[in-house]
């Protein structure tokens, strides 16, 4: 970041994004159809080079927009969404010491979004006295956590139609 810009990969190459023009805000119920189809995107554009077709198929298969609302409602997960020019570019979203999410849009991934959404969560998590300390990291995103602290103390997986998902288990001290 330099003199209120960030400069990262996006799909179509290297762009500026002025930091002015990201806003982080709270979820709203008419984001989620939104937050969906980025999960979908980040799911098979980023995590895909690193699994194998059925698993891919098999993490998404189940998912629906309405999922974001009952971890929100009925599971207490406080969700952030990033929004660049006004468009939704990413959502994280957090529920004790864990980081249940973080997905941004490929088209805007490398700028900082990813950051700004994980500080919001952070910071939402020290308001009430406590942080996030725990995640559930796919395996393209390793980089990415332990730049902000974390490391890997384990490797798990989760069972989706016969397939197993895997994700590495990290915590931040």
């Amino acid at each position: 970041m330099s003199d209120g810009w960030i400069i990262g990969a996006a799909s179509g190459g290297r762009q500026a994004m002025p930091v002015s023009q990201i806003v982080i805000r709270p979820m709203r119920d008419e984001d989620v159809p939104v937050l969906h189809a980025i999960h979908e995107r980040a799911v098979s554009m980023t995590c895909a080079p690193l699994l194998p077709g059925t698993v891919v198929e098999a993490w998404l298969r189940d998912r629906t927009p309405e999922g974001y609302l009952r971890a929100r409602d009925e599971r207490g997960e406080r969700f952030w969404v990033a929004e660049y020019r006004g468009l939704r570019a990413g959502f994280a979203s957090w529920r004790g010491e864990w980081l249940m999410a973080l997905f941004v849009d490929p088209d805007h991934q490398g700028n900082g979004i990813g950051r700004r959404l994980f500080d919001a969560c952070d910071r939402d998590a020290a308001d009430g006295g406590g942080k996030i300390a725990r995640l559930g990291s796919t395996l393209n995103a390793r980089g990415f956590y332990e730049g902000l602290g974390f490391r890997v103390t384990g490797e798990g997986y989760e069972e989706k139609f016969g397939e197993r998902v895997p994700h590495l288990e990290m915590l931040r001290l």
